[in-house]
């Protein structure tokens, strides 16, 4: 309804129960919630009874205003958090076993592995590229491979 007829919806809620349906209606877009709100659910006349009292409707509030945090902005970003694990993550190829100089790169020395706080040069798409090449120095293990190690003609 929001998208077809460009109107704010929300949700005309008489159940007892404060929470479910109206997060649930924001999840799925609802801009606004409608309940009633008494002082009292002792008080007479018809509509108190299934009403939310004070406490009731501040937790849903509070609730909601959770709920919609979770949803975030649509746009993506690096937090702080990530960018701070990000080095951890990032891969490289680094060799396994000991690599002499004019040695070919093959799969027993040389391995696509996570980067930590070891300095990775050679991303992990030019490995099957670098396979069979012959190394410029010698490499020991666990350390990066660059891309000036190897001779691109060979």
């Amino acid at each position: 309804m929001k998208q077809e007829f460009k109107v704010p919806v929300g949700l005309s809620d008489h159940s007892r129960e404060p929470d479910i349906a109206p997060i649930v209606a924001v999840a799925v877009g609802a801009n606004c919630i409608e309940k009633h709100f008494t002082f009292s659910n002792h008080l007479p006349g018809p509509d108190h009874r299934f009403a939310l009292e004070p406490d009731e409707l501040n937790g849903m509030v509070e609730k909601i205003r959770a709920a919609e945090t979770t949803f975030g902005s649509g746009k993506k970003k690096t937090l702080k958090v990530e960018r701070e694990l990000r080095q951890f993550a990032r891969r490289s190829i680094f060799a396994i076993r000991e690599v002499k100089r004019g040695d070919p790169f093959t799969e027993n020395n040389i391995a696509v592995l996570r980067s930590g706080m070891r300095q990775g040069h050679l991303e992990p798409v030019r490995y099957h590229s670098l396979l069979r090449k012959k190394a410029r120095r010698n490499i020991k293990v666990d350390q990066a491979v660059r891309a000036s190690d190897y001779a691109t003609g060979s």
